[in-house]
């Protein structure tokens, strides 16, 4: 019994080991795949007109008008298909961003800022 839990506990440790590579060091990008991934599951649950698109399939030349290049670029690595995000924010959903991340940080974000994997994550139960 005392071999099983040692190997059960090995293998939670290098769990974790392997989690903290991921997303403190970001190899291969996988955090942002796993975050985008996160982010098309929940925007298809939410938007009925949201479906996840491959990367093969996503225009990466679409110039959405709300966002700055580097914003696209960084939602398209994450697998978010930009054409199908809203192009303006309505006063609910602005304040709505503000109290998830702080209402200086949305001004940065607005005014071009790009925004980080976990704002993206705390920022999208604002879609709807």
């Amino acid at each position: 019994m005392k071999k099983i839990i040692q190997f059960l506990l090995i293998i939670l440790l290098l769990i974790i080991i392997a989690l903290v590579i991921i997303f403190f060091f970001n190899p291969g990008n996988l955090k942002n795949k796993i975050v985008g991934n996160m982010i098309n599951s929940y925007l298809s649950s939410k938007m009925s007109d949201y479906q996840p698109a491959d990367k093969t399939e996503i225009n990466a030349n679409y110039d959405h008008p709300a966002l700055s290049n580097t914003q696209e670029k960084t939602l398209y690595d994450m697998g978010v298909d930009v054409s199908q995000l809203p192009t303006s924010l309505d006063p609910a959903t602005s304040d709505c961003m503000a109290s998830k991340v702080s209402p200086e940080r949305l001004q940065e974000i607005i005014a071009g800022s790009v925004p980080s994997p976990l704002e993206i994550y705390k920022a999208q139960t604002c879609l709807k």
